[in-house]
């Protein structure tokens, strides 16, 4: 019975871990995708007086990626969340449920941020095009 609480004990260290590093990542991109809004909003003012250098910025913003980049931790995420639920120290655990919910909600909420940053860069490099 020892091993178990000891066990469980780990379970609960590595699963705190691991939350603290989505945690990190998810305020990391809000940080980012706020400078990629900024850097929209500026490309945006910019595109009839410096058209290359606007048209240059937003290819740099849309190469970065953020969005796939989001796609794929929230898909690591999902996987680890669904790994966690299926190991038998999870009752033990269930404490951590609301937050893991929580974090699910803020990868969510990012993707669709990013989604709608990209559709606004090639808005704008579309406009610029024609």
């Amino acid at each position: 019975m020892k091993s178990h609480s000891h066990d469980a004990d780990e379970f609960s260290d590595k699963l705190e871990t691991l939350l603290e590093t989505h945690r990190r990542f998810i305020a990391e991109f809000e940080q980012s995708l706020r400078n990629a809004r900024h850097f929209v909003a500026l490309a945006n003012r910019s595109m009839e007086s410096e058209p290359e250098d606007t048209v240059s910025m937003l290819n740099q913003i849309r190469e970065i990626d953020l969005l796939g980049h989001l796609q794929r931790l929230a898909e690591e995420f999902e996987s680890v969340r669904g790994t966690l639920a299926a190991s038998p120290f999870w009752e033990d655990a269930q404490g951590f449920s609301e937050e893991l919910d929580d974090l699910a909600d803020r990868y969510e909420n990012l993707q669709q941020d990013a989604a709608e940053q990209l559709n606004s860069i090639e808005h704008l490099l579309n406009v610029m095009s024609s």
